[in-house]
């Protein structure tokens, strides 16, 4: 009897035992990463954690799939929970667009990144797209007489060099109007350039903040992001405002509600699936955090990712027009 009752026990060792815990383990630090970034305010670890909303769904796909897979049922559904909190913040349930009115505008937003050395692959790729506005980020010297071959069709720019490198250039087919202030520092090269279109006036900005790579840095980026917000938020009744480059955030951060907020600017959102670009080069770690943003008087109609141009961003493509204004 007592041989038969100490067979019946299963050992506490068992590899059942141990492929619980550690599925318990992953479920445990998915939670923990997840829910991190809400703390995003208060420490630029926090804030770096809310970028990757898109890798913990991920994660939570994937231990659904084994938990299910090994019959946990209690873990299965503990995942599920994880798996749908990441996605209502990763999918875009509400993507906007408008019926494109008769004249359409087109932008490129790239980050070229200075050890780049591929600008003909760029200048084609810009040739290509036939754009109407074009913003680079961290141009170098070298750069410069390369873009100069685009004056063909963009004969108007704003440029505003730092050291030689972390340049940043608007290109634009329509000429300024009469151009207010540079926004100064406010990052590593945001510019704002105010053109005639055929529709009327449109202010250009880009935009890049500093990549918060530790605490100065991260202070940095949030106070770049605050002065370009009321930099937005002062000139919405001057002109519409199409806002693009590296942002050095995504979605998910809270940092990044505060800006849409009080910049009163709209994201550009024209897909249910989020975009990836940056890295180009690490696929697992794939993060939105090069934007389009439109003021009121403007609507985009599609929005797109182009190919890797020997950067380490892949460069952002967007079509919008003139709208009316609701009263």
């Amino acid at each position: 009897m007592a041989s038969q009752h100490n067979r019946a026990r299963r050992p506490i060792l068992s590899w059942r035992n141990v492929e619980r815990v550690a599925l318990i383990f992953l479920w445990l630090v998915i939670l923990v990463v997840s829910a991190a970034g809400y703390w995003g305010r208060d420490e630029w670890q926090l804030d770096i954690l809310s970028n990757f909303k898109m890798q913990y769904y991920l994660g939570a796909l994937i231990l659904c799939v084994i938990a299910a897979w090994r019959s946990f049922r209690v873990i299965f559904f503990l995942g599920l929970a994880l798996l749908l909190w990441n996605g209502v913040e990763v999918f875009n349930f509400a993507p906007q667009s408008v019926d494109p009115e008769p004249r359409v505008y087109r932008a490129i937003s790239a980050n070229v990144y200075t050890g780049n050395n591929q600008v003909d692959r760029t200048v084609a790729w810009i040739r290509q797209q036939e754009p109407d506005f074009v913003a680079l980020i961290e141009i170098t010297a070298e750069w410069e007489d390369d873009l100069d071959a685009l004056e063909d069709i963009f004969p108007y720019q704003r440029k505003q060099m730092w050291g030689g490198r972390y340049g940043a250039i608007v290109l634009s087919k329509y000429p300024p109007t009469a151009q207010g202030a540079a926004l100064g520092y406010a990052g590593v090269g945001s510019v704002p350039m105010e053109v005639m279109t055929p529709d009327g006036p449109l202010i250009v900005l880009l935009i890049h903040p500093l990549s918060p790579t530790n605490e100065r840095s991260w202070n940095y980026r949030s106070n770049a992001l605050a002065s370009i917000a009321e930099f937005a938020q002062a000139n919405a009744d001057r002109a519409p405002m199409l806002v693009m480059g590296d942002m050095n955030t995504t979605p998910w951060s809270p940092f990044y509600r505060d800006f849409v907020s009080q910049s009163e600017l709209h994201p550009v959102v024209t897909s249910f699936l989020p975009r990836r670009t940056w890295p180009t080069r690490n696929p697992l770690l794939w993060i939105p955090i090069d934007h389009f943003f439109l003021s009121n008087g403007l609507g985009p109609i599609t929005q797109w990712t182009g190919p890797d141009l020997g950067s380490d961003h892949y460069p952002i493509g967007l079509d919008f027009c003139f709208v009316a204004q609701s009263k």
